[in-house]
C-alpha cells in the first residue's frame, strides 16, 4: 500500500520538474529518474546501447573537464529518457494512471494559474520560495506572464501544451473540442503571455485542426496590433508587420535571448568536430561554438545587454543541440537514426501523432529545457495509448 502511494506521488511529481525544493543544484529535480528506479525495468537493446553511449560521454567528460559538471549534466540527459523508458515498459494499468493524473494535473495548472494572474496567491510566496528555485505567486512582468510550478512562463506554457496534447490526444471523440482548443488558447496567450508557448501551441493546431487554427491565429493577429502589455502577442505583432524574412528572423534571434543562437552554435559546431569533448564539457565548448557561428555577440541583445557584446557560457536550450555539442556529430547521428528507427516501428502516422510528434521534434532538437521529463511523458504515453488501440 505504501509503495503504491510513493509510486502515484512520484508519478505526480514527475509532471512538476520545477519542484525541486532547493535541494539540488539546479532548476529541474530528477523525478523521471526515480520513478524509473521505482520500477524493475527490461531493457530493449536500443535502450541498453543508449545508457552505455551516456556513460562512454561521461567518463570522457571527466577527463576533459569538471567532474561536478559531467554528472550534473548527465542528469539531465538521463531525467526525460529514463522516464520515456519508464513509460514504454510498464503495464497499460499504469498508462492509463498516468494519464488519469495528466488530466488532474492540467485541471490543477489551469486553476493555479488563473490565481496567479489575478494575484491571489501572494499569501502563498513562502511555499512557492520553499519548493521553487525560480519563479513565484504572480506574473513575472515585462508582458511576460505567469510560471505556474516552474521557473519561467515559456517553461510553463511549454508543459501544458504536451499534457493538453496528450489529453486530446486521448479524448480523440470528445464533443466540443474546439471549445476545449479556444481555452487553452485563450489560457496560453492571456495568462502564460509567453511567445515560445503560444509558437508551439499554434503550430500543434495547425497541424491537427488547420482551419481552426487559422481563426485562432486571425484572432491572435487582431487583438495584436499595437499590444505591448502581453508579450506573446507584442512579439506576434514585431513579426506581422517586418516587411522581409531576414528581419523576422533577426528579431525572433534575439527575441529568444541565447536559446536560438546557442542551438544553431552547437550544431554548427558539431558539423565541424566528429567527436566532442564528452558530457559536462559544455562550459568551454559552447564559448567555441559561439564564436565559430558567424554571428557577432554585438549583434545579439543578450549577449549585448548581460555581457558588454562578449560571448559568454550559456547552455544549449535544446536536448539534441547539448548533446551534439558534448559528443560531437557522429554519436550525435547515431542516436537520432536509433529514435527515428524506433518511431517508425512504433508510431502510426495520423493528424494527431504526427501533430504531437512534430511538436515533440521541435521541442527535443530546437526549443526545450534539456533535463524537462513532461514533454517525453506526454510523448511517451501517446505512443503507448497508440500502440495499445493497435493491440500492440
Amino acid at each position: 500500500m505504501i509503495n503504491s502511494f510513493v509510486h502515484m506521488l512520484i508519478r505526480t511529481f514527475s509532471f512538476f520538474p520545477s519542484i525541486t525544493f532547493n535541494v539540488v543544484p539546479a532548476e529541474i529535480f530528477p523525478w523521471g529518474v526515480i520513478l524509473f528506479l521505482l520500477k524493475k525495468t527490461k531493457f530493449f537493446l536500443w535502450e541498453f546501447f543508449v545508457l552505455l553511449g551516456f556513460v562512454f560521454w561521461t567518463i570522457v567528460g571527466i577527463q576533459n573537464g569538471s567532474p561536478g559538471e559531467a554528472v550534473k549534466t548527465l542528469f539531465s540527459y538521463l531525467n526525460p529518457i529514463l522516464v520515456l523508458f519508464y513509460i514504454l515498459h510498464v503495464s497499460s494499468a499504469s498508462i492509463y494512471k498516468m494519464v488519469r493524473i495528466a488530466k488532474g494535473v492540467l485541471l490543477f495548472l489551469i486553476a493555479v494559474g488563473c490565481m496567479q494572474i489575478m494575484g491571489l496567491l501572494g499569501w502563498l510566496e513562502f511555499l512557492f520560495d520553499a519548493i521553487v528555485s525560480r519563479g513565484g505567486t504572480e506574473a513575472v512582468g515585462g508582458g511576460r506572464g505567469v510560471s505556474l510550478f516552474s521557473t519561467e512562463p515559456s517553461r510553463a506554457g511549454v508543459e501544458i501544451i504536451f499534457v493538453y496534447a496528450l489529453l486530446r490526444f486521448y479524448h480523440a471523440g470528445v464533443k466540443y473540442v474546439w471549445f476545449y482548443d479556444a481555452l487553452i488558447f485563450i489560457f496560453v496567450v492571456l495568462v502564460i503571455k509567453s511567445a515560445v508557448a503560444l509558437g508551439f501551441l499554434i503550430v500543434f493546431f495547425f497541424l491537427v485542426r488547420p482551419k481552426i487554427s487559422l481563426v485562432l491565429i486571425f484572432i491572435a493577429a487582431v487583438f495584436s496590433l499595437g499590444s505591448s502589455d502581453v508579450r506573446s502577442l507584442a512579439v506576434l505583432s514585431q513579426i506581422l508587420s517586418s516587411s522581409d524574412i531576414a528581419t523576422v528572423l533577426k528579431f525572433v534571434f534575439n527575441q529568444s535571448g541565447f536559446r536560438l543562437i546557442s542551438v544553431f552554435s552547437s550544431y554548427n559546431y558539431a558539423l565541424l568536430n566528429a567527436f566532442g569533448s564528452g558530457i559536462g564539457s559544455w562550459p568551454v565548448s559552447i564559448v567555441d561554438a559561439l564564436n565559430l557561428s558567424g554571428f557577432s555577440a554585438s549583434e545579439i541583445s543578450y549577449f549585448r545587454l548581460y555581457f558588454s557584446g562578449e560571448f559568454s557560457s550559456v547552455k544549449p536550450t535544446a536536448y539534441a543541440a547539448l548533446l551534439f555539442l558534448e559528443t560531437g556529430l557522429l554519436y550525435g547521428i547515431i542516436l537520432s537514426c536509433i529514435f527515428v528507427a524506433w518511431l517508425i516501428h512504433h508510431v502510426r502516422v495520423d493528424r494527431r501523432t504526427f501533430a504531437l510528434t512534430t511538436i515533440f521534434f521541435l521541442y527535443v532538437f530546437f526549443m526545450g529545457a534539456v533535463g524537462n521529463p513532461v514533454p517525453w511523458i506526454a510523448y511517451g504515453l501517446m505512443v503507448r495509448l497508440s500502440t495499445l488501440a493497435r493491440g500492440v
